[in-house]
């Protein structure tokens, strides 16, 4: 009776543990990308951005778009799968100085009040993790909820 229970037990602590279904990872909330962002750090291509260059810009999320805001204005139309660890993003430019059209794939994700994004340019696949290298043709960029 004893080792039945035991076996009992197992089974009902292995069947409600999340092993290999995905359910460990948190998985992205896209209404709390919702706001308005300032970034704190970026790279390019693998170089650092100087982000005293962006220091006055704001990115403001919306449910379904990405707006920046600095000595230009871009608005991008934003489809996330948060299914995918991490999740995916596509950014469809619809406003710039340089026209509409422009597609980047991409990841981010969410911890806390920091957000990271990494994205490819001219609609090449998205990058697989959050860093960029010399000729890659990716940004990422680190921002921080504005208060």
């Amino acid at each position: 009776m004893r080792a039945l229970f035991a076996f009992c037990a197992c089974a009902l602590v292995l069947t409600l543990c999340p092993f290999g279904t995905g359910q460990d990872k948190k998985q992205l909330d896209p209404g709390k990308l919702v706001g308005k962002w300032k970034y704190v750090s970026g790279e390019k291509d693998g170089a650092k951005v100087d982000i005293v260059n962006y220091k006055d810009d704001v990115v403001t999320i919306t449910k379904d778009t990405i707006t920046l805001k600095g000595k230009e204005t871009f608005v991008m139309k934003m489809e996330l799968d948060a299914k995918k660890s991490p999740a995916t993003v596509k950014l469809t430019m619809t406003e710039s100085p340089f026209g509409p059209g422009a597609i980047s794939n991409g990841i981010i994700e969410l911890s806390g009040d920091d957000l990271k994004i990494c994205y490819a340019h001219s609609d090449a696949d998205a990058p697989k993790e959050f860093k960029t290298k010399e000729g890659g043709k990716q940004h990422l960029f680190v921002l921080k909820r504005a208060k």
